[in-house]
């Protein structure tokens, strides 16, 4: 139907463009041939047939343009937008919480292999193992601490992906990321710095935790 449709357009489009073209070359003389063609007055029906496909061709590029508009990604893959949480709990390897947690073993190549999140009351959400992901695997530091995760969940998959990363000491939260003395510049993981190469250090930035207090 949408193939069919778009050859009636551009069908239509043509055939007035060629209509114009005659109206506008009779009378006039072809350089190639040297020959002299002869005008055909405007009368009624032509003037009809003019006013008709102006009328049609400006419908149809005004309502049926949505027809061969291109929608964006997340609507043409019927896909929903990603979902911006705020979890607590610890991060730890997929295959220890397991096996802690629910007697499940698992092969020795497994070891090591899946990073997840593990809140107070059991769940265990995997991460998403991108540079702030990657950071829990090479610094054993940021494992095992309470932590605060603002991360990122897209639709049909379990996985959360981390945005921000904040430790948690009784009633004080501090953002975690890396820092370098030298070049003044964040980082989200352990290495060396992007600009001087040198080392970089954990930094933690104090911020500060709002408190609502029940009304009696």
């Amino acid at each position: 139907m949408f193939g069919t449709f778009v050859r009636l357009y551009f069908g239509l489009v043509s055939d007035f463009v060629l209509h114009i073209s005659d109206l506008h070359t009779h009378g006039a003389q072809n350089p190639r041939t040297k020959t002299q063609v002869h005008r055909v007055p405007m009368n009624r029906s032509n003037s009809v047939i003019l006013f008709n496909s102006v009328i049609l061709v400006a419908f149809l590029t005004v309502f049926a343009r949505p027809l061969w508009s291109v929608p964006p990604s997340s609507e043409k893959a019927g896909t929903k937008p990603p979902e911006t949480l705020s979890l607590r709990g610890r991060v730890v390897w997929m295959n220890d919480a397991l096996a802690r947690r629910h007697g499940v073993k698992t092969v020795p190549e497994a070891a090591q292999r899946l990073l997840a999140l593990e809140t107070a009351d059991g769940e265990l959400h995997p991460l998403v193992e991108d540079i702030r992901g990657r950071a829990f695997r090479r610094d054993q530091r940021l494992r095992g601490q309470d932590l605060q995760l603002l991360v990122r969940r897209h639709a049909g998959s379990p996985m959360i992906q981390i945005i921000r990363v904040f430790a948690l000491q009784q009633d004080r939260k501090f953002e975690l990321d890396y820092w370098c003395d030298i070049c003044a510049i964040a980082m989200f993981e352990l290495k060396a710095c992007d600009c001087c190469q040198g080392p970089i250090e954990l930094r933690r930035v104090e911020r500060r935790v709002l408190r609502v207090e029940s009304q009696k």
